[in-house]
């Protein structure tokens, strides 16, 4: 029996919001996914850390529902060779109420069938700032 390999990248896995204004609109990050294996990468049980967040997969066009910290989609996207998928993030900073200023630190993870790369997990940073 042959053993597939399947390889990707990730071209960032860490992003920094810098100052997000507690009164300004959710902020949102655009992370790249590209597999440049020989097989169809699939990315799978996509997780939020935390309600505040929420997390899409889009692959050709076609757009995932929005995933967060509760329960696990059986959605499956699959990524063929040389093409990419786009992990879109966003964070509503008012979820939190008042409380919710001060750094943040969220993460949204992937699981995939690259034997490399069986779990990703995406980083985004952050100041909650009252203006």
């Amino acid at each position: 029996q042959q053993q597939c390999e399947y390889q990707s990248r990730w071209l960032q896995k860490t992003f920094d919001f810098g100052e997000v204004p507690m009164n300004g609109g959710n902020v949102t990050k655009t992370f790249t996914i590209k597999n440049e294996g020989a097989e169809i990468l699939k990315l799978t049980k996509v997780k939020t850390s935390c309600h505040c967040t929420k997390a899409q997969i889009v692959v050709d066009g076609d757009e995932s529902p929005f995933f967060g910290m509760s329960g696990i989609s059986s959605w499956v996207g699959e990524v063929k060779p040389g093409k990419e998928a786009r992990l879109i993030v966003k964070f509503d900073q008012r979820y939190h109420g008042p409380q919710g200023v001060g750094p943040i630190n969220r993460f949204v993870s992937i699981e995939t069938n690259d034997k490399g790369n069986q779990k990703i997990t995406f980083t985004l940073t952050g100041i909650v700032v009252k203006k």
